[in-house]
């Protein structure tokens, strides 16, 4: 799911916003569509949100037969952002023409249908978010016990009680430091005998 986040924006003085909304000031239920830049992403506007437009940004008004949260997942839809990647011009700065965001394919079923597809999808983001988070919690549960293992490896605690039921096997002839000369003793072999093969095909 795109998001666009209202927090990232600018601000301008009084007399700029009184002269901005002078041709359209936001309703409840309005949608704000980005037409330039980061192209097709549509919100709906928070209530009690007082803002102005720059160029980038449109405002979208369903008319009395469209659920507005309906208008807005439909924008967000693959089915139109397909539409809008084959409308989109400009290589610099990407960019939708108003005719072409007016042409969109919006299909407009009866406002039952639409109310009903609205609480599906909310009901279905709702549970994509609680997945989300019981995923996250999950993940750093495991990351706690991994660390928790890993410490408890470094201490010895993970075998500690087999080495109590088992002293004869890491002790005397298998204790971790007669395996070391074992190994060291063997190292020290095997120069020798490359040493002894090396010279011998010299002397051929």
């Amino acid at each position: 799911m795109r998001r666009a986040f209202l927090s990232e924006q600018g601000f301008v003085s009084e007399e700029v916003f009184s002269e901005r909304i002078q041709r359209l000031k936001r309703e409840p239920g309005d949608i704000l569509y980005s037409r330039e830049g980061t192209v097709g992403i549509a919100c709906q506007i928070p209530p009690d949100t007082e803002l102005c437009l720059g160029q980038r940004m449109v405002v979208i008004r369903a008319g009395s037969e469209v659920n507005p949260k309906f208008l807005t997942i439909v924008l967000n839809s693959e089915k139109i952002m397909s539409t809008v990647r084959k409308m989109t011009i400009g290589s610099t700065v990407p960019r939708v023409n108003m005719k072409d965001i007016r042409s969109y394919p919006i299909p407009v079923p009866f406002l039952e249908e639409q109310t009903e597809i609205v609480r599906r999808v909310e009901e279905l983001f709702a549970y994509a978010c609680t997945i989300e988070q019981k995923a996250a919690a999950a993940l750093e549960r495991v990351n706690n016990l991994t660390q928790s293992i890993l410490a408890k490896a470094f201490r010895g605690e993970l075998t500690a009680d087999w080495r109590a039921a088992n002293p004869e096997l890491i002790s005397g002839d298998n204790s971790a430091e007669a395996l070391l000369a074992k190994i060291q003793a063997e190292r020290e072999a095997l120069k020798k005998q490359s040493k002894k093969q090396a010279a011998a095909r010299k002397k051929a």
